[in-house]
């Protein structure tokens, strides 16, 4: 059948239809579109292949790359010669998400040399990241927006998180109540001074982590009667290093155990630090005996 069969008005339906339904395919397709989240992914080295959901979408480095993905969970792995395996999970909503900037962790000296060389996404004070995260937290983070601050009693700044050494997105304040960050007696009252300030501004406090910084090589983690644990920022290693002292004597397996339950219940991920201790009696008991420290 030609089209010479067709009546006008038979001819003039066909081609209302024919628009009906390309005018609602453009829609659907507009709207999906429209729906679709953003997120921004960088990596550190700069020779990472990632992939999501199994899928490979090829490398990404310093130089950010935008992805827009359907509203739904998504797994992005990260992977790079002689450097661990990285995955995270991520849902993914209508409009920008939170950026993914991802350091992956090192398994040799040549790698970590490479991660310390390569065109960086950005050194910041509380670890490796983009100038985006920063900017954002300058923006939007109740606590990060008030620092650094200065008082007559104690300097408060960003650093680091222990936490959470692998999430660029994170980070601590760190109090120190002098110029040369020598300790002090005064040192853990100016804290509780530090954290009584920031509620007195709305900010909640228990959110974050704050460390005295009485040395900017040695962080105190934490102090007992029979031990005291630091975070030896300058220490060569692939994964931050607490340092434990012990003060007095007793069996160096028990004393070891009670602080490693310690700093689990303080929410430190020993599989993401390493423990080392100064006292040669305790080195079996480290996470890492290969690191040899003095006090």
């Amino acid at each position: 059948m030609n089209a010479a069969n067709f009546t006008p008005k038979q001819i003039a339906i066909a081609g209302i239809s024919a628009f009906v339904l390309l005018l609602g395919t453009l829609i659907f397709l507009t709207v999906r579109e429209m729906s679709k989240g953003e997120i921004v992914i960088a990596t550190n080295p700069s020779s990472a292949t990632y992939a999501i959901n199994g899928k490979n979408k090829g490398t990404v480095g310093a130089k950010e790359r935008t992805e827009r993905l359907s509203p739904g969970k998504y797994t992005f792995t990260f992977t790079a010669n002689d450097f661990e395996e990285e995955k995270r999970e991520v849902e993914i909503k209508t409009g920008k998400n939170d950026g993914l900037y991802i350091n992956l962790r090192a398994k040799t000296e040549a790698a970590q040399k490479q991660a310390d060389n390569s065109d960086k996404v950005g050194q910041l004070q509380f670890g490796q990241g983009s100038r985006k995260v920063i900017a954002n937290a300058r923006k939007n983070d109740p606590l990060y927006s008030k620092l650094p601050i200065r008082t007559r009693n104690y300097s408060a700044y960003s650093c680091k998180s222990l936490l959470h050494p692998d999430d660029t997105t994170k980070f601590a304040a760190c109090v120190t109540t002098s110029e040369d960050h020598k300790p002090s007696q005064y040192d853990e009252a100016r804290k509780k001074q530090a954290i009584k300030d920031f509620k007195y501004l709305g900010i909640d406090t228990d959110k974050y982590e704050f460390y005295i910084d009485p040395n900017p090589d040695d962080r105190l983690i934490a102090e007992t009667n029979d031990y005291r644990v630091g975070y030896r920022q300058k220490l060569s290693n692939t994964k931050p290093v607490f340092v434990a002292t012990i003060k007095g004597s007793g069996d160096p397996k028990t004393i070891a155990e009670t602080i490693k339950k310690d700093l689990a219940s303080k929410g430190y991920d020993l599989k993401k630090v390493d423990l080392a201790f100064t006292n040669p009696a305790y080195t079996p008991y480290s996470t890492n005996p290969s690191i040899v420290v003095s006090e």
